[in-house]
């Protein structure tokens, strides 16, 4: 019964049955100005207990996915692209996302087959409190968990967006536009990804992470705050993807 123990749930619910109560009692007598407002409240309502459903986050992810590239010669380089950390009290006490830690598994697991390929991991800290190669550090650490050597890690510590990783890996000593890359990151950011590293390199590979966390049963179908955030960043991946496509009409016109 762990889910009805969710503060969230309750206090959901507990504002569908004051609305629900507004409304019933209300409603008929209350000014047009009030009803209005008081529409627009349980639209928004509406809308935020949508998007803290499992079913709703999955159907938001969906449309993302693209399935792994096929199997060809092993990547040159590859890239695990940055999703951030969790700052701590001090430098020592951050981690990082689980998404990054996915994403790290996933290049790992990648590297292990072959054990030829030079893993980079991109994006720079976006603390300001931090060094810019912090969220590196901290995802080389997961990597070398994993069974990955130092010898074969570097951190790209320049880039802040999806946008900016190509030029950012274009920086590094060893990293030209001639070699096979491939790239790792979570299923419902490979879209977006993909389309920045297409043609910017010999040959592209890719792997996705494992999808974002689902409900099972019953519990789907109830509100749940960790899917009104996977939601609220599959909607911003949602409009990343439009503007991300006009800036490559943009780039080409």
């Amino acid at each position: 019964m762990k889910p009805l123990a969710s503060p969230f749930l309750w206090l959901v619910m507990a504002q569908g049955a004051m609305l629900a109560t507004w409304f019933w009692r209300r409603g008929r007598g209350a000014a047009p100005a009030d009803r209005r407002a008081m529409r627009v409240l349980a639209a928004l309502w509406a809308a935020m207990t949508l998007l803290s459903l499992s079913p709703v986050a999955r159907a938001l992810a969906l449309p993302l996915r693209i399935a792994d590239s096929a199997p060809e010669a092993a990547p040159d380089v590859i890239f695990v692209l940055g999703d951030g950390l969790m700052r701590g009290a001090s430098p020592a006490d951050d981690r990082v996302t689980p998404v990054e830690l996915d994403r790290a598994r996933t290049a790992a697991m990648w590297w292990l087959e072959r054990q030829t390929a030079r893993i980079v991991v991109s994006g720079r800290s976006a603390a300001s409190d931090r060094a810019p190669e912090r969220l590196g550090e901290l995802a080389r650490a997961a990597l070398l968990a994993d069974g990955v050597p130092d010898s074969v890690i570097t951190i790209e510590p320049y880039s802040r967006t999806t946008w900016e990783h190509v030029a950012g890996a274009l920086r590094l000593p060893g990293i030209s536009r001639g070699l096979r890359v491939g790239i790792v990151t979570s299923d419902w950011h490979m879209r977006r990804a993909r389309g920045v590293f297409t043609g910017a390199f010999a040959g592209l590979q890719w792997r996705s992470a494992p999808e974002p966390r689902r409900a099972e049963g019953w519990s789907a179908f109830l509100p749940d705050a960790l899917f009104l955030l996977d939601s609220e960043a599959l909607v911003k991946e949602w409009i990343g993807n439009v503007v991300y496509a006009l800036r490559r009409v943009g780039a080409t016109s």
